[in-house]
């Protein structure tokens, strides 16, 4: 069998916590990434700039779904970020119109546990929704939403550090 399982996976302690708390967008080009033995990122060079895109609070999620054919023998993991941004300004908008344009963006996300992770490491990642809201009530939201999404052939990849302690030639945010 070419897919032997050689590992199990153990239950450990419950210390983990949901969501997204930042993203930082390329803008430039990446022309290496560097796995560990792990498959962790431990390096990514290139050029340009990591932009920030800060989130408030319990805003921002990220699922990854295998779409598996057993039929056709493939596996397409799809990478899902969805941001909020609260309130609705011009200046956000020029970002998320310019945002929403490009074909391959490469993003990094950090969760609420501390850890780095990479959306669309080898196709890229795009938009695939956006909307902006003003709500009803006076206490609804007043936001723009945008979805990125990677469509791979791994699932999604962590960082064995920091993305500012990870990156050569890329400044970070």
């Amino acid at each position: 069998m070419s897919c032997e399982i050689t590992a199990g996976i153990p239950l450990d302690c419950i210390e983990g916590m949901g969501g997204v708390r930042t993203v930082w967008v390329l803008g430039g080009t990446i022309t290496s990434i560097t796995l560990g033995g792990t498959d962790a990122i431990t390096d990514v060079t290139g050029t340009g700039t990591y932009f920030k895109f800060e989130l408030p609070k319990d805003t921002a999620s990220f699922t990854e779904t295998a779409n598996i054919s057993p039929t056709n023998g493939t596996i397409a993991y799809a990478q899902d970020l969805t941001m909020n941004f609260t309130k609705l300004t011009n200046d956000v908008r020029n970002v998320l119109k310019v945002l929403i344009k490009n074909r391959e963006l490469n993003v990094v996300f950090l969760d609420n546990n501390g850890s780095y992770w990479m959306i669309g490491k080898v196709r890229g990642a795009q938009a695939t929704a956006s909307t902006a809201v003003t709500g009803t009530a006076p206490t609804d939201a007043s936001q723009f939403t945008v979805t990125l999404q990677g469509m791979e052939v791994d699932p999604i990849f962590k960082f064995a550090d920091t993305l500012a302690n990870s990156v050569t030639g890329i400044t970070v945010e």
